[in-house]
């Protein structure tokens, strides 16, 4: 079935925090964020702004019907809306519902998908395996996140690392946006493991009796999974292999660690034995550390111009960073129809999870 990103749109609060902000109020400096996690500065929401995620989702959402519109797309003909989120406004009504209201278009399919960072990815596939199966032909995908509602700014563990952010896409079958080779989905894949759930979560049950949850992360614990299973992620995707059943491959988490680093690297052979000898042009990764972008690369033997970033200017927007990457890249040229583009990331679950899309 033919699929393709018609348009993007992404958006950020103006409120701009450097790492020297973050130094006057918590023990850290800007070398010391910088060079742990490549990140400059971050966008917050003011703290007494209402309707946070509505109004950041709405404003990405707006900026990607207008890219579609100046194509000849009505935003009446989007008949699928999926928010990836995990700080929505409120428990319920999902965010997509409200949405769905804020942009004038009533009675659609509407849903939320709570997935923290891999939140995009698993929207994205299931709207597509939605517009795959006919049941629906446009969808709006928006992945958004309000993580400064979650952060206690007296933690440097955490409160560094995030940024609040939405970004959108329209994903469309209409043949009448088809442009040359066949593009969509080529594969996907989405994998968890509950085992290690534990090393990055937030309660909200208010444990200190201030008002706020409690957030959590092993942050090397996330590190190392994140290096080590992202690479064999897309090694399998681009080999074909994703499709298997993981208990009969044996693909277990105790299995995977025992695999070590050299099981992680693309090489050569893995890409010659692709029907089509895939080689992507680009990698748009997940922006939760720039030193985890640097090693997938080096564990993929793939050249860093190949694996774009923002979160220096962003920070980890969670659900938010792929999407945004992806609307940065469409409207700087950088994305051309026919080139294949892998996305992937991971998250808390611990969850990750690898799209190849033909462009």
């Amino acid at each position: 079935m033919f699929t393709k990103i018609i348009a993007t749109g992404a958006y950020v609060p103006e409120q701009t925090v450097t790492n020297d902000d973050l130094a006057a109020i918590m023990e850290t400096s800007d070398e010391w964020i910088r060079t742990r996690t490549g990140i400059r500065e971050r966008h917050l929401f003011e703290e007494n702004e209402n309707e946070k995620a509505l109004r950041a989702a709405a404003q990405a959402s707006e900026q990607a019907i207008k890219m579609a519109e100046e194509k000849g797309f009505s935003r009446e003909e989007i008949d699928l809306i999926i928010v990836a989120t995990s700080t929505p406004d409120f428990t319920f009504p999902a965010e997509a519902c409200l949405l769905s209201d804020r942009l004038g278009l009533p009675g659609r399919a509407a849903f939320d998908i709570s997935l923290a960072c891999t939140g995009f990815l698993a929207a994205f596939s299931t709207a597509s395996a939605y517009l795959a199966s006919g049941m629906y032909k446009n969808a709006l995908v928006v992945g958004v996140d309000v993580m400064s509602r979650l952060l206690d700014f007296s933690d440097r563990s955490t409160a560094i690392l995030f940024g609040d952010g939405a970004g959108a896409v329209i994903l469309s079958s209409d043949e009448r946006f088809r442009e040359g080779a066949e593009s969509g989905v080529q594969g996907s894949i989405l994998r968890s493991d509950g085992s290690r759930g534990s090393v990055l979560s937030y309660d909200p049950i208010y444990k200190n009796g201030e008002g706020k949850g409690s957030f959590f992360m092993e942050g090397r614990a996330v590190f190392e999974f994140a290096v080590r299973e992202v690479p064999k992620l897309i090694k399998d995707l681009l080999s074909g292999s994703g499709a298997k059943d993981q208990a009969e491959t044996g693909s277990t988490a105790e299995a995977e660690s025992k695999a070590g680093d050299e099981a992680s690297e693309l090489k050569p052979d893995d890409r010659g034995a692709c029907k089509e000898a895939i080689k992507p042009e680009l990698y748009v990764l997940h922006q939760a550390n720039y030193r985890i972008i640097e090693a997938v690369a080096k564990r993929l033997k793939e050249p860093m111009d190949k694996f774009p970033y923002n979160i220096d200017r962003y920070a980890n927007t969670t659900a938010a960073t792929i999407p945004m990457l992806l609307d940065e890249l469409l409207r700087s040229g950088r994305l051309r129809d026919g080139e294949e583009v892998v996305m992937a990331g991971f998250g808390a679950g611990l969850s990750l999870g690898a799209i190849l899309f033909r462009w």
